[in-house]
């Protein structure tokens, strides 16, 4: 595993001592994040939707040094710009390392790194604390940057995860406070889950991909931009097939 406290980066102590991303998005988690649109509000707790559908919310999931290292490993991987899904930049995790199927624009993929691996295993336990599941295999992950290379902040588009047979889906936010928007299929509305630093949001249900799509929004005008990883982790039944690959 890396070791954060083990560089030696010139011109600043705290460089030496996590490194110049964490430096980063340590910065970041000071910018204020936007400001609900009048007749909007947060939804900061766990919540039950209809159908068994719920959302977990869990602050301070990962502790310090598990932060730390698990954003320097992040930032080892170079991302590119994505080719459709929004402006941000983007790499996805399998466990064969080949890209989705269903993808029209297939994008960087590789095998599970440790990291990945080690926080979808730390996930999968705090969901069997929260509930019994059957959906305890981490099948592919995604992370993304965005902040202030990308216009508006940089946004995730409105999508469902239903490609898979996926029963829960976590979201950890790393750096500036974004909005994870969750709208209902057919319904007027949506729920604002604000991704603070180091929050974990879980979207749990056998039918929640199908029942709801999520996004992340960009910035208003005008709005202080700063960097935001968010790392989205996707968990199936182990006997199912999984996930189709190219």
């Amino acid at each position: 595993m890396f070791s954060p406290h083990s560089q030696q980066i010139r011109h600043s102590k705290l460089f030496q001592r996590d490194g110049p991303h964490v430096h980063k998005i340590d910065k970041s988690c000071l910018v204020a994040p936007r400001k609900m649109w009048p007749g909007q509000c947060e939804c900061v707790q766990s919540k039950k939707l209809s159908n068994g559908d719920k959302i977990e919310i869990i602050p301070n999931f990962l502790s310090r040094e598990e932060r730390i290292s698990l954003i320097q490993e992040s930032f080892a991987h170079e991302k590119p710009a994505s080719n459709e899904g929004g402006n941000n930049n983007r790499i996805e995790y399998t466990r064969n390392g080949k890209p989705y199927a269903f993808s029209p624009n297939p994008h960087k993929t590789i095998k599970f790194p440790d990291h990945c691996s080690q926080l979808g295993n730390k996930i999968l336990i705090e969901i069997q604390k929260l509930n019994e599941t059957e959906f305890t295999l981490m099948d592919s992950a995604t992370e993304y940057e965005y902040g202030v290379d990308n216009a508006e902040g940089g946004f995730v588009e409105k999508k469902q995860d239903n490609d898979g047979e996926w029963g829960h889906i976590a979201f950890l936010g790393l750096g500036q406070t974004r909005y994870l928007r969750i709208t209902k299929n057919n319904a007027r509305g949506f729920i604002n889950v604000p991704l603070h630093d180091n929050a974990l949001v879980v979207c749990s249900g056998e039918r929640f991909q199908s029942n709801y799509c999520h996004q992340i929004d960009t910035l208003p005008d005008e709005h202080p931009k700063a960097y935001s990883l968010l790392i989205k982790n996707r968990f199936r039944k182990p006997l199912l097939s999984g996930t189709k690959t190219i």
